[in-house]
């Protein structure tokens, strides 16, 4: 036996081993069969002295002395038996990891050099000392990560895994970056080499990692870099893969929020690129995370919901202002992102009322109206789709199945107001676009953008109709909406006189004509989306199923249409006595005779519009509303055939309609 302890090999290098030392102690608990007895007694002589230089001032030292000790385990760690993994975890590994960790917060709290260093400045002696720590933390945790299942067999295993999570934790205690994402890395390494269906997993205590994720970001959050928030995020994935029920019991809401956090918290991005086009690491990161977590009901859901709402928002709200002002962040590819993220999670829990009756749904509503109203006045739009343009085809979606839910849910009143308020405003920022503000580069891409709207509102109209006619919904939405509908049907832009208030008296003054003008009034940037209003606002009015709803919503509509009728005739009536001979402005003529002609053809709601005393007309009330202008217009035409034309039928319409032919 003493042969196997003092082989002459380790006599003849560290000199007289008659008397026992802490090494020769270390040496006699080892029982290695497969190793020469000389071999066995250098190499644990060796990584013990070794261990002893670990706290060397000079870091070149330090950082050799670890490399060297790392390169042993990584050559013979597969030829250790589990007594000898045992006593090279206590006497070895977790030596140097305590060791470097107490002298690393000396240097934190008392601004000195590690025992045995010359004084030197702590900044420096700190750069030093990060440096050396973060060998020794990646190194040890992929040895542990890489021989776990040998390691796993010592007794009192558990004992060792909380002693080496609580010194990992000590090392997040000074709130140094480049340790904190060492630690985060190296966890997140060793939590990699296990299966996730493996029994390993189960004897590991992965709750207590996630406990050491949950509580100490925030100690290092407020200077957060790049690989700090890439190493937290990554340490997440595999802590979920290996326990996927934290999220249950509201342990989802604090991992939502920190994920959040991480995107706040990024003050480093590189130089050379922007986050307009493309995500940042961290960005694509965090939404990878969200994104693995399945969401088995609305209640796991609904904090991740709420936190993609509020990236929805981030290129415009001052939440995530710590990144924008230190990184130029603008976060238009991460909103992009989220709205795909958020169109799923909204789409697979829909049904859940929850989802519905909460206010992170109706976050993403407002939030996603947000760019769609902006629209050219936002110029950073990013790669194609358009910033606005993929915000109104998430919009679209979500309302697809959103809309017909709303009336099979009990909301309160308020919320189901906020609901239908943000729904119109979606239709009235798709519909509008202040053009004027439009970059000359984009101008060419205006005909595109509009035709694009237009297919969105028509989409969105289907969508709405006839839902928005429900009696548990205000007339006040139904007449914003008719409104909004009102207002970007107009083809020319109208002076504050040429217009009632059409809120709540849209017919007074219905027969009062202003006076005349030769000039060509300026027109909307948008033709083709301004008819397409009028046809939607048509439609309201025209006959359908007779339901409850369509009643409502022809009745809301109703005014409005005969108003926006009557525009074109006043405006005739009033400007061309003016103008003598000289022809109409051709859009002013195009807009007459196509209002005109729909006014003859429409057949209306039958109580879309109240009866009037001694006439008896079921589908062409509105026509009898027009009538007095239609007079007045057939005698101010002189050499226009195509009008006259048009005016005598509808004349005759009314002639038929009423019985006086």
């Amino acid at each position: 036996m003493s042969d196997f302890l003092y082989g002459k090999s380790a006599q003849r290098a560290f000199g007289d081993t008659s008397k026992p030392t802490a090494d020769t102690e270390i040496i006699s608990q080892t029982h290695e069969p497969t190793l020469p007895d000389d071999i066995k007694s250098l190499w644990l002589l060796v990584l013990r002295r070794i261990t002893s230089i670990i706290n060397d001032s000079r870091e070149e030292v330090r950082n050799g002395a670890v490399h060297t000790i790392l390169r042993i385990f990584d050559n013979h760690g597969d030829e250790f038996s589990v007594p000898t993994w045992q006593l090279c975890l206590d006497e070895i590994l977790f030596r140097i990891m305590v060791a470097d960790v107490q002298s690393y917060r000396a240097v934190v709290n008392s601004g000195s050099p590690p025992p045995g260093g010359q004084p030197q400045h702590s900044v420096e002696v700190l750069k030093a000392r990060m440096a050396t720590s973060k060998i020794i933390i990646e190194g040890i945790c992929k040895l542990i990560g890489t021989h776990i299942r040998t390691i796993s067999q010592i007794p009192h295993f558990h004992d060792k895994w909380r002693q080496l999570m609580n010194t990992l934790e000590k090392y997040l205690q000074p709130q140094l970056t480049n340790v904190a994402a060492a630690v985060y890395g190296a966890m997140s390494l060793t939590l990699a080499s296990l299966p996730s269906s493996s029994e390993m997993a189960n004897m590991l205590d992965v709750e207590q990692i996630f406990t050491i994720w949950k509580s100490s970001f925030y100690n290092v959050s407020s200077q957060a870099n790049q690989e700090v928030l890439l190493t937290f995020s990554k340490l997440f994935k595999e802590i979920y893969r290996l326990r996927p029920f934290i999220v249950d019991d509201g342990g989802i809401n604090e991992i939502a929020h920190r994920l959040e956090k991480c995107i706040g918290g990024n003050t480093g991005m590189s130089t050379y690129s922007t986050d307009v086009d493309s995500l940042t690491l961290v960005q694509a990161a965090v939404l990878e995370c969200l994104a693995m977590i399945r969401t088995t009901n609305a209640e796991i859901a609904l904090p991740i919901v709420e936190v993609l709402a509020n990236f929805l928002a981030a290129p415009f709200t001052d939440a995530f202002s710590q990144s924008r002002q230190s990184a130029g962040s603008t976060f238009i590819a991460l909103s992009k992102s989220s709205m795909d993220l958020v169109e799923l999670l909204i789409k697979k829990h829909i049904e859940e009322d929850q989802l519905i009756t909460q206010s992170p749904l109706l976050l993403v509503l407002e939030h996603l109206e947000r760019p769609i109203g902006l629209k050219y006045r936002w110029t950073t739009q990013g790669r194609a789709p358009a910033f606005w343009q993929k915000a109104t085809s998430t919009s679209i979606e979500i309302l697809r199945v959103l809309v017909p839910r709303l009336a099979k849910v009990s909301l309160d009143e308020n919320i189901l107001h906020r609901y239908w308020k943000v729904i119109i405003q979606i239709i009235e920022d798709i519909a509008q676009a202040d053009a004027q503000t439009l970059d000359p580069v984009l101008d060419g891409n205006i005909l595109h953008d509009e035709q694009f709207d237009i297919n969105a509102l028509k989409a969105i109209h289907t969508i709405v109709i006839p839902s928005l006619g429900a009696s548990s919904i205000s007339d006040f939405s139904r007449r914003t909406y008719v409104c909004a509908l009102f207002r970007n049907s107009l083809l020319h832009n109208l002076e504050e006189d040429d217009l009632p208030n059409f809120y709540e008296a849209p017919l007074a003054g219905l027969y009062e004509v202003r006076f005349g003008r030769t000039y060509k009034p300026d027109q909307v940037p948008r033709f083709e989306m301004a008819y397409c209003c009028l046809d939607e606002l048509i439609s309201l009015v025209s006959i359908s199923d007779s339901s409850p709803e369509r009643i409502k919503l022809a009745q809301a509509a109703a005014p409005l249409l005969i108003l926006r009728a009557a525009l074109p005739l006043k405006a005739y009536i009033a400007d061309q006595p003016l103008r003598g001979t000289m022809p109409q402005p051709k859009s002013e003529r195009e807009e007459l005779l196509f209002v005109l002609r729909r006014m003859t053809e429409m057949k209306i709601e039958p109580r879309g519009i109240p009866d009037v005393q001694g006439v008896k007309s079921v589908h062409r009330k509105h026509l009898l509303w027009l009538y007095p202008l239609i007079s007045q217009a057939v005698g101010i035409v002189n050499n226009d055939r195509l009008v006259l034309r048009e005016l005598q039928v509808y004349l005759a319409v009314i002639g038929d309609d009423f019985g006086l032919r």
